[in-house]
């Protein structure tokens, strides 16, 4: 018996060292996996490493690259929006602030901008790569006769063009983008989540403020512990309302269900209580949808509305500048305009057909943060905007028109100027305070032969204003002066106003054919 004890513990020693040695092997095959592992692990983590050197090292040389052009260039950051066929092949970019840009040549050929498009009128279409991408741009102006007529004019030319890649956002503001991602991505996890505008309050047991989400939903909120947004302003004649700064806007809303006795009766209720608030920022497609809401109300007006700023039926002028809406002329989209472009070099100006834009801005002086009520005005293709723009008189393009260097900037009463052979005199009374009354422009010349004295313009006083002279030249090349003056008697707004020699009568020498109004304060 003792025997076959002995004979079964050798067997199953021997099986246990067997089984001893196989464990080895197998422990020896995983850690040898798990090295090979690891080391793939290190290696993939080198390059990726490599990888994102390269990118850094080749963002750097991009960036070395643009610091350099910007010192030979014009520089803009804009995405390509569309294009236009006309007299010539147009480019049309937007940039970061609504600003549209438009551009006939393009020497920088590194990127295929347009695609053959059979269902396009011209057999091109914009390459859907580029749509709406954007791009460092960097232009100078230079003459060429892209229209062959045989004389050169001066255009806008694109030297180069660089594709803005994500990967070269800043580095902090891609870090700032991620930690609120991961900031919103943990609050999901332990709070109820919605994205809703604030939209009003109410008083009455307890303070109930209201939100709406995209869908309808609404939401009521009685006890708001996050604290960074203030919600309510104290009002001298209300106590309290809305702050115009957070009326409308969206924010991102974590909140749960507590037991408060918010109403001080001794019991607690159950309340939806708001734990975090994170403002959202307005979206380019919600700031996109915001405009062309506020475009189409534009459209609207011009299209309703009857004209009223025009003395002549066939001559209107403008200015490249911020109107309230109502001082629009509903005319002006159907009209050719002409730019008066200022040259500092020797005081004169150039003409040039323009195409006029519009978009909708925020007006200071009405509006509350983040409103938009009023309209800019601006013209396409040029890096400055005219003195003045001016529709029915025919002006050759790119005609140089000489002003008058002898132009004051106004004329007190006893005053007077010489431009050319003509002369302009203020007449009037001024009291022992200053104030000017009675005020006449006299313009004296000879016309075919005969002496001429006109009085052109006649203001019976003024608040706080003056008649302003702001350019002189000849602009219907008749041998004399015409005049681009602010007529306006009040400091509340301003009168543009253009007097032209060609249109005047027999016994004149000026007419007034064209006025506009710009609102002040």
């Amino acid at each position: 018996m003792k025997k076959l004890i002995s004979i079964t513990l050798l067997a199953v020693s021997l099986i246990a060292c067997q089984n001893n040695k196989s464990n080895n092997n197998q422990d020896a095959k995983i850690l040898q996996l798990e090295e090979e592992i690891s080391q793939l692990s290190k290696d993939k983590v080198i390059q990726q490493q490599k990888i994102i050197n390269l990118q850094e090292g080749a963002n750097e040389v991009e960036i070395s690259q643009i610091e350099k052009l910007k010192t030979t260039y014009t520089h803009i950051r804009a995405k390509f929006i569309s294009t236009d066929e006309g007299d010539l092949f147009y480019y049309n970019f937007k940039d970061e602030k609504d600003k549209d840009y438009s551009f006939s040549y393009l020497k920088d050929e590194s990127y295929e901008l347009l695609i053959d498009d059979a269902s396009s009128n011209f057999g091109l279409g914009i390459n859907p790569e580029y749509k709406n991408k954007y791009f460092d741009i960097f232009y100078q102006v230079e003459k060429h006769d892209l229209l062959r007529w045989g004389t050169k004019q001066e255009y806008d030319v694109v030297i180069k063009m660089i594709l803005v890649e994500e990967i070269k956002e800043p580095t902090e503001v891609r870090a700032a983008k991620k930690e609120e991602i991961s900031q919103i991505e943990k609050l999901k996890a332990t709070y109820t989540h919605i994205r809703a505008k604030f939209e009003g309050f109410e008083v009455g047991d307890l303070f109930y403020y209201y939100f709406s989400d995209k869908n309808g939903r609404d939401y009521v909120f009685l006890n708001i512990k996050e604290k960074s947004y203030n919600l309510l302003l104290s009002m001298p004649n209300f106590g309290v309302g809305i702050n115009p700064k957070y009326e409308n806007k969206y924010f991102d809303i974590f909140y749960q269900v507590e037991k408060h006795d918010l109403l001080g009766l001794g019991s607690e209720r159950d309340y939806p209580v708001v734990i975090k608030m994170i403002l959202v920022e307005e979206t380019p497609e919600e700031k996109e949808a915001r405009l062309k809401k506020w475009n189409n109300t534009i459209e609207n007006f011009l299209a309703t509305k009857t004209p009223n700023s025009s003395i002549s039926d066939s001559i209107s002028i403008i200015l490249p500048t911020s109107y309230s809406l109502g001082d629009l002329d509903p005319t002006i989209k159907s009209k050719t305009w002409v730019g008066l472009f200022s040259n500092d070099n020797d005081n004169s100006v150039r003409c040039y057909k323009t195409k006029l834009k519009m978009k909708p801005i925020h007006d200071p002086m009405f509006d509350e943060e983040g409103e938009i009520s009023a309209v800019e005005i601006y013209c396409e293709g040029y890096a400055n905007n005219p003195m003045l723009l001016v529709a029915g008189i025919k002006i050759p393009e790119g005609m140089q028109i000489d002003s008058y260097k002898e132009l004051k900037n106004r004329l007190l009463p006893g005053e007077s100027m010489q431009l050319g052979d003509t002369t302009i005199k203020a007449l009037g009374t001024t009291d022992e305070h200053g104030r000017i009354s009675d005020y006449k422009l006299l313009i004296a010349g000879v016309k075919n032969g005969t002496g001429i004295e006109q009085i052109f313009l006649e203001q019976d006083y003024f608040d706080d204003s003056m008649i302003r002279f702001i350019w002189a030249g000849d602009i219907d090349r008749d041998g004399f002066p015409d005049l681009f003056l602010d007529i306006s008697p009040k400091y509340s707004f301003s009168n543009p106003a253009l007097f032209l020699s060609s249109k005047a009568g027999d016994n004149e020498l000026l007419k007034l054919v064209a006025q506009t109004i710009l609102s002040g304060c």
